[in-house]
């Protein structure tokens, strides 16, 4: 199929690579040496004796071994093919086999920023990388929020998840019971562009909330007002604004309950996804029950998801693209994403690579 022709991004358009994406979760980083695949590259990262996160090509220079299968020891790390080390920034400091040799050896490196608990990586061109791009999330780490977070691996293009996610009508369906009612489907919503994200706004007035909500705001069956505010940030980032919105509130509660639905979305290959997430709420911070209901409840809607986009790859992967889709009004807000990411990809392609 020719990508050019189309306006849309699909499960063939390039990976977009000029991005901060999501390497992990700042938690998990540690001395070990812990290989992932960003954006179709192969990374291998540790904590510095300092503290601070390494990323290198997770493949020697000389013969492609896995670096991630060699020998960390202090911050210089070494190949068990060929004994070739490497200091965390990628320059070989010691060839055995070859220690006449001059010539300047490198793994490569990548930048990277750890911040509110998480860690970004820029897999493309590093000149080009600017730490003021990645997106403050104070929900992660400030005082008066409570958040829980997971990672789930899509078999499906990172394209098809963002699309999933700009478009929640599937609730009422591929959810029912649990994030999604039966009038959510058809309550009226905006789009609109601002400074380069797609905003997808939904109200539900007067409704009963689903149990992924009404548990832990303890609504129960009291009709409110759900409003689900989307923003496609980047080709890295959804995130979701979720308010419940209560006109006559009990004696002592709330008349506002917040959620805020961050999705960590990193193309591992052409076809597989990681997907990093995190649900912060602003509310009953000090019960114990609420964040196992909350991580719980979320994680079963995530792994609907993640079957839906299995089933839908499946069937894309045997028959092609040829096939044709039907777009719905529903789409709008997928459908400027997918314009909006074939033109990325599209310019980075073109775009000469920096020289060094």
């Amino acid at each position: 199929m020719n990508t050019q022709k189309s306006l849309l991004a699909d499960r063939y358009t390039p990976l977009i690579r000029n991005c901060w994406y999501v390497l992990g979760f700042a938690a998990e980083a540690d001395r070990q040496l812990r290989s992932r695949n960003i954006a179709g590259i192969a990374v291998v990262y540790f904590r510095r004796l300092d503290g601070s996160i390494a990323v290198l090509r997770d493949r020697c220079p000389h013969r492609s071994f896995p670096l991630s299968k060699g020998i960390l020891d202090g911050d210089r790390l070494t190949c068990l093919y060929h004994g070739l080390t490497f200091d965390p920034d990628g320059l070989c400091v010691a060839k055995p086999t070859n220690p006449d040799n001059a010539a300047e050896i490198r793994a490569g490196s990548f930048p990277v920023v750890e911040r509110q608990g998480v860690i970004w990586i820029w897999p493309g061109d590093p000149k080009l990388a600017d730490e003021a791009e990645i997106p403050e999330l104070p929900w992660l780490d400030q005082p008066g929020w409570d958040h829980v977070s997971g990672y789930l691996n899509f078999p499906s293009n990172y394209i098809a998840l963002h699309e999933n996610l700009m478009d929640l009508s599937h609730f009422a369906f591929l959810h029912a019971g649990n994030i999604g009612t039966p009038e959510y489907a058809d309550a009226p919503f905006r789009v609109r562009v601002e400074d380069g994200r797609i905003n997808l706004r939904r109200v539900l007035e007067d409704s009963p909330l689903p149990s992924l909500l009404s548990v832990p705001t303890d609504l129960g069956d009291k009709r409110v007002t759900r409003e689900t505010d989307t923003w496609w940030m980047s080709p890295a980032l959804n995130l979701t604004h979720s308010n419940v919105h209560d006109s006559t509130p009990d004696a002592g509660k709330p008349g506002l309950y917040s959620f805020k639905v961050i999705h960590f979305i990193t193309p591992e290959t052409q076809h597989t996804t990681h997907n990093f997430w995190a649900v912060a709420r602003d509310f009953r911070l000090d019960d114990p029950a609420i964040p196992a209901h909350t991580h719980a409840s979320f994680k079963v809607a995530f792994e609907e998801d993640r079957e839906a986009l299995d089933w839908i790859e499946q069937r894309q992967r045997r028959e092609g693209l040829e096939f044709g889709e039907v777009h719905l009004s529903s789409d709008k807000g997928g459908i400027l994403m997918r314009r909006r990411m074939k033109k990325l990809a599209l310019a980075e392609a073109e775009r000469p690579p920096s020289s060094s």
